[in-house]
């Protein structure tokens, strides 16, 4: 269901209550991204605590909301450097019309990827505040996915 809001239960992870479980699936991820050989594997987090949480349904759909929206935002920045990179070298490479066309590309790029980046992170924070309240919150697209793979919907 969503934005079902669950009363206060334990977790079998760690034994520690759910909405702390569920506040560190998002927040491990987030503080590992910062850290450079860790961030190639941050998305691993929620998707190690979503397959060792037994008991818990809350916990399961948070680890994994968390986990797609890491892949989303990881494939975001993937694509962003392939595509900054190719414009980058067409800017190398081109003639004059050639090179502000592609530093044009580059510029929209780069804004929309920031952009899209930090509505990613504020639907984090927003899954953040809403785990720790034991509310199922679903983040728009990716919080469906994460309900039908959890089995909460």
């Amino acid at each position: 269901m969503k934005n079902e809001i669950y009363g206060p239960h334990k977790a079998s992870f760690l034994g520690a209550d759910a909405n702390l479980i569920a506040l560190l699936t998002y927040f491990s991820s987030a503080i590992m991204n910062f850290i450079p050989i860790l961030s190639y594997v941050s998305f691993f987090a929620p998707l190690i605590i979503y397959f060792i949480e037994k008991d818990s349904v809350f916990v399961k759909f948070h680890a994994m909301q968390s986990f797609l929206l890491n892949v989303v935002s990881s494939a975001l920045s993937f694509l962003f450097i392939a595509v900054f990179g190719a414009s980058l070298l067409g800017i190398g490479l081109g003639n004059s019309a050639t090179a502000a066309a592609s530093f044009g590309v580059a510029a929209i790029l780069y804004i929309a990827v920031i952009a899209l980046l930090i509505v990613i992170m504020v639907y984090n924070v927003i899954a953040m505040v809403g785990a720790f309240k034991y509310k199922e919150y679903h983040i728009p697209i990716i919080g469906n996915w994460a309900g039908n793979i959890a089995n909460t919907n």
